[in-house]
């Protein structure tokens, strides 16, 4: 395999690119890492005190482990130890076939200096990352009847943590599901045994969602309040964290609705892709060659990819959302991989094969990840905190340097 023609199987030129991905982390790290928010922080001690609610599973194990009241020290000790833990799962799922691939290498790379996963660092104490913890589980899991009954309580769990999951982790973990219990290397129809196998994971998930989401588990969020507040010892809870575990579906539903009724919700949703879908295309282009261009596999690895899009329709966090295509498409990528196995020519399409071309690629996800910090927490829209600067240097006379507060 070294010895084949052409940049993308030469030794050096493989180790290189390697060698750029702990760079490439240690950036995205610096970008986005901060203290975790009041948002994550609340949501960490969320039980099951008012009943079945939403996202209450993280909460009521650790009360289980340590009892509150909780210092907010504490629970960002666990919001760094838990980012650590999927990076490390991630690693984990990916060494191999890094080492012996250049476009997943270089895909990896374009990872870590994407505004996805600067994003996902200043999102320390979400609860996707518990959820991400739970798929790198499943990716490691075999595809045996005692794997298979592990992936239903991992997925099942992965949504008690918080819904919202159903659509940004859920369908990676089915697509694993598939790809996982499908003959390899071969051209094949339909069979019974992955279909079965990937509803088997999918359709318990779909039914706890649709059953948190309705108004039946919801409570009061002003007791809520009061209740939450006592678990906490030296911070706040925030209320809009309460309002988000208490209310329906239907109601959230009804807020982003007036929010996209402005049309200020449209400009930044396509300025988001446009930042997010070149690394997130690229890793489907690499998969799409790992799976043979097999139209089933590949139309299953795209839902994957775009699912988190859906939750914008109920949910806020616009380019939350949006930049977690490139966490999606990287999981679709190494999933694909680690099942399939890799083609022996490599996972780079002959158009892709141009150092410049990638070289162009990596100065897009850095440029789009670059923060500028005014002591305050990390604006996750690309460019933006830069466009913002530049009006206010421009129309207001601010100074071009600022000393961050903190």
């Amino acid at each position: 395999m070294d010895n084949a023609p052409g940049w993308w199987r030469i030794p050096r030129g493989r180790h290189l690119i390697q060698l750029l991905i702990p760079i490439a982390m240690l950036n995205g790290i610096l970008t986005g890492l901060r203290w975790p928010s009041l948002w994550g922080a609340s949501h960490m001690i969320f039980d099951y005190h008012f009943g079945f609610t939403r996202r209450g599973l993280f909460g009521a194990v650790l009360q289980l482990i340590a009892p509150p009241p909780y210092h907010y020290l504490t629970l960002a000790r666990i919001g760094f130890v838990t980012c650590a833990l999927w990076l490390t799962l991630l690693a984990c799922a990916g060494w191999r076939i890094v080492r012996a691939d250049t476009g997943i290498a270089a895909a990896m790379v374009l990872f870590f200096l994407s505004a996805g996963f600067a994003s996902l660092i200043d999102d320390i104490g979400y609860m996707e990352h518990v959820g991400l913890v739970l798929v790198l589980l499943c990716f490691l899991l075999p595809a045996t009847p005692q794997g298979m009954a592990s992936r239903v309580l991992l997925t099942a769990a992965t949504v008690l943590v918080n819904e919202a999951n159903l659509l940004m982790l859920v369908p990676v973990i089915g697509f694993d599901c598939w790809v996982a219990t499908t003959s390899a290397g071969r051209k094949r129809p339909i069979s019974a045994t992955p279909v079965l196998a990937t509803l088997a994971v999918l359709l318990p998930a779909i039914l706890l969602t649709w059953y948190l989401g309705g108004p039946g588990t919801g409570c009061d969020a002003s007791h809520a309040l009061t209740y939450f507040s006592a678990k906490a010892r030296d911070f706040p809870v925030r209320l809009d964290a309460i309002n988000a575990m208490c209310g329906s579906s239907l109601r959230l539903y009804g807020q982003v609705r007036a929010e996209w009724a402005s049309g200020g919700q449209f400009v930044s949703f396509f300025l988001a892709l446009s930042v997010t879908l070149p690394s997130a295309l690229f890793n489907l282009c690499l998969a799409a060659r790992i799976l043979r261009r097999s139209c089933i596999d590949i139309a299953a690895a795209t839902l994957a990819v775009f699912s988190p899009l859906a939750l914008i329709v109920v949910a806020a966090d616009l380019v939350r959302f949006v930049s977690f295509v490139q966490v999606i498409s990287l999981l679709v990528l190494i999933s694909s991989a680690r099942r399939m196995g890799l083609p022996a020519d490599g996972t780079l399409p002959p158009m892709l094969r141009s150092p410049a071309r990638l070289t162009a690629l990596a100065a897009l996800e850095l440029g789009s990840s670059l923060v500028l910090t005014q002591g305050a927490a990390m604006s996750k829209f690309p460019f933006m905190p830069l466009v913002n600067r530049m009006v206010q240097i421009m129309h207001d006379g601010a100074p071009f340097v600022v000393i961050p507060t903190y």
